[in-house]
């Protein structure tokens, strides 16, 4: 009996210590596998994405802007050729500006077209303004949460958020030019979404000149003359089709 009670006494001490044992070792686990997470499977810790975000800025501005020093203004316009198409999200850019109205309504053929041609003036218009400042050093000093949210691309309507990285355009002897970056991280990939240069925003401009366009009393009235008899559900796509024209107009005359 004595014997039965030792040993029942031993198995149960026994099975004591491993379980604290086991609990031990699973917590070391645990303890190393979120450790690891937190530093991103290495020895360094993860970057914020507002670090992350001014990492992109400070890469895109050395490649497309401070690259222009001293270099020919062809060779400069396709380095900046180069930065929009690769790190501007240009569709989502020149979808806001023509506004819902009128892209909802646009055919393929229309969106190709216009969406080629809007391409071509934002580059020409900003390489102009880059060019201007050509010679100037360009630094990141901030990085924060934006209160905007934007779609990226034509095909999602999912708003993104913004972060907002502020630089500046820096020359001895004149005040500073502030440029902010709109910038939106989609499957680990930043894009420019906006960006201001010493005065309002790229979109804001643009969306109020595209605005006054399809507005324009010139411009709409004969647009709804000519549709008048349409069927109701096909109006819009008709008064888009009269407006196509005076928008391309715009874009082609800035060219």
């Amino acid at each position: 009996m004595k014997k039965y009670i030792l040993m029942s006494i031993f198995v149960g001490v026994f099975v004591g210590v491993f379980d604290e044992v086991k609990a031990a070792s699973m917590k070391s686990q645990i303890d190393a596998a979120s450790k690891a997470k937190n530093n991103g499977g290495g020895g360094k810790p993860l970057q914020s994405s507002t670090d992350r975000a001014k990492a992109f800025v400070e890469k895109s501005i050395s490649e497309g802007i401070l690259y222009w020093k001293n270099k020919p203004y062809e060779e400069q316009v396709e380095k900046f050729k180069q930065v929009m198409n690769n790190k501007f999200d240009l569709e989502g850019i020149a979808k806001r500006v023509v506004g819902n109205f009128m892209w909802d309504e646009m055919d393929q053929v229309q969106r190709n077209k216009y969406l080629m041609t809007f391409h071509q003036m934002l580059l020409n218009r900003y390489s102009k303004k880059f060019n201007q400042y050509g010679g100037q050093n360009i630094a990141v000093t901030d990085a924060g949460e934006s209160v905007k949210k934007f779609s990226l691309g034509v095909e999602s309507e999912v708003l993104f958020p913004q972060i907002v990285v502020t630089s500046e355009l820096q020359n001895e002897g004149t005040a500073p030019v502030k440029v902010e970056w709109y910038v939106a991280e989609k499957d680990g990939v930043f894009m420019v979404t906006d960006i201001t240069l010493a005065g309002p925003s790229m979109v804001s401009t643009e969306q109020a000149t595209f605005t006054a366009i399809q507005r324009n009393p010139a411009n709409y009235m004969p647009a709804k003359a000519a549709c008048k008899g349409v069927e109701k559900h096909r109006m819009k796509k008709c008064i888009t089709d009269e407006l196509f024209p005076k928008v391309m107009e715009y874009m082609l005359s800035t060219n």
